[in-house]
């Protein structure tokens, strides 16, 4: 998000967010609201002003994650000839470039252009350098990674989940594939929380330098339970939950899974009783069996 209104400023000669005090700039700020590159220089490609919103999303998954992902559109963007004249092109840019005060005011604002004609030479020069400084960056990443840092891939069975870093959460994610790049080495606590129906895995590891790790993790089911206190008239009787003997009456505290279940009462002498019952999770029943005596046969 930085880099975007870095680069916003570099092609445009103006900051992104603008309002007549604090309050006004920092409200602009949290609804993502900014005006387009193209209303201070109409000669922006429009390629380049898509590279400089997607860095400035408001949404999080929709900007880009890596540096890589921003050096790749770039030199797409870039024409192969001017990337090879690039050294006589940043030294013509050095050269050309003037600064002035700029202001963040409304009513201060000024629209010229910060950068003199030909326009082309001025978003070439700017995608240039902006290019070459991610790249850099974007090779000491990778020598941190690769000869000091370690990083670690979480592959989740169940998710979305939400996961959490030495007791710090690190995001919510809906896929099952998360990189965990640049951890110093040393011991780490990884801890994914499901939602819905599943539980939470926890992992205690210790990283070496350089170390590329994959973790299954696999997120337990959350069982969910109802409580259940069963009595009958008289007391005695078997109790059959969905096919299976549980006890005799009265049993209390009996836990359950929520969800449709199938009651049998049984008692000799009397008529059996059967119903369907649905109990939800984490509420507290007591049911109440009234047994009638069987009537007999007169010969």
């Amino acid at each position: 998000y930085s880099l975007g209104v870095l680069l916003y400023e570099m092609i445009t000669g103006y900051k992104p967010f603008i309002g007549d005090t604090n309050t006004e700039i920092l409200m602009n700020i949290v609804r993502g609201k900014y005006p387009s590159p193209r209303k201070y220089n109409r000669d922006l490609p429009l390629r380049l002003v898509r590279i400089v919103k997607k860095c400035m999303n408001k949404d999080l998954s929709k900007r880009y994650a890596y540096a890589s992902e921003v050096i790749r559109d770039l030199n797409r963007f870039i024409p192969w000839q001017d990337q090879v004249h690039k050294k006589e092109i940043l030294s013509d840019f050095i050269q050309r470039f003037k600064v002035k005060e700029r202001t963040t005011t409304k009513t201060d604002l000024r629209t010229e252009s910060i950068y003199q004609e030909p326009p082309w030479l001025s978003w070439i020069s700017v995608s240039l350098v902006l290019l070459l400084f991610l790249f850099g960056g974007y090779q000491i990443n990778r020598f941190l990674q690769n000869e000091r840092l370690a990083s670690v891939r979480l592959n989740i069975n169940h998710p979305p989940a939400t996961v959490s870093l030495d007791g710090k959460k690190i995001r919510d994610t809906e896929n099952g594939q998360v990189e965990l790049p640049f951890l110093p080495p040393g011991n780490h606590v990884i801890m994914v929380q499901g939602h819905n129906n599943f539980g939470t895995a926890q992992f205690l590891l210790e990283l070496i330098p350089g170390q590329k790790k994959d973790l299954g993790v696999e997120l337990p089911k959350r069982i969910p339970f109802s409580q259940i206190n069963i009595q009958s008239e008289p007391p005695g009787a078997q109790l059959i939950l969905d096919g299976a003997l549980i006890g005799t009456t009265p049993i209390n505290g009996m836990r359950v899974e929520s969800g449709e279940h199938t009651i049998k009462i049984v008692l000799n002498g009397y008529s059996d009783f059967e119903s369907k019952r649905y109990f939800k999770n984490g509420e507290n029943y007591s049911l109440n069996f009234l047994l009638n005596r069987k009537k007999t046969s007169i010969k």
